[in-house]
């Protein structure tokens, strides 16, 4: 089976968002940053009221709903600057001037991916995990590094599942 198909940068700022999403680091990140500043604001209207003339219920109505607005939107929010960041990052390195062509391949031995001058070999079981998303299926080789494929490279649904299937099937045998 060879899968000729093209990267892009939103090929690739796709991949990076989901690796970051998908870290076990970044959601608890994510999750610490979301309560503890929510937390804080929660206990403002506490201390304004020991601590000042202000009235309790309609302070704490007011930080009740910047702790309820920090706490569902900061992952949007945050989703939006590291997709800004990653932008940035392909424009300053000029990484996707042109979409690159790849060649993927299957063998016996393992999943040959061919892109220009360069050619990267990796063994069956060296094929840390498969994930995928709405748009792509991404072959990690190791916990850090992926082969990335557009699903648009696989015509059908019938085409993508077979694809998966023999990654998966190939990757069990050995």
């Amino acid at each position: 089976m060879k899968i000729r198909y093209q990267i892009n940068a939103y090929d690739y700022i796709a991949f990076q968002m989901y690796h970051a999403m998908h870290k076990p680091f970044y959601k608890r990140m994510m999750l610490l940053t979301r309560i503890i500043p929510s937390v804080f604001l929660l206990l403002i209207p506490i201390f304004l009221s020991l601590f000042t003339q202000t009235e309790f219920w309609s302070s704490m109505l007011c930080y009740t709903l910047l702790a309820l607005l920090w706490y569902f939107g900061y992952p949007p929010a945050a989703k939006w600057m590291l997709k800004q960041k990653l932008k940035k990052i392909i424009q300053r390195e000029k990484m996707f001037e042109e979409a690159k062509v790849y060649i993927l391949s299957f063998t016996n031995d393992g999943i040959h991916e061919t892109h220009n001058d360069s050619h990267t070999k990796v063994p069956w079981e060296k094929i840390h995990h498969v994930a995928e998303t709405d748009k792509h299926i991404f072959i990690y080789f190791n916990p850090f590094s992926a082969i990335i494929v557009p699903k648009k490279a696989l015509k059908t649904k019938e085409d993508q599942s077979a694809f998966r299937e023999k990654i998966l099937n190939k990757k069990e045998k050995k």
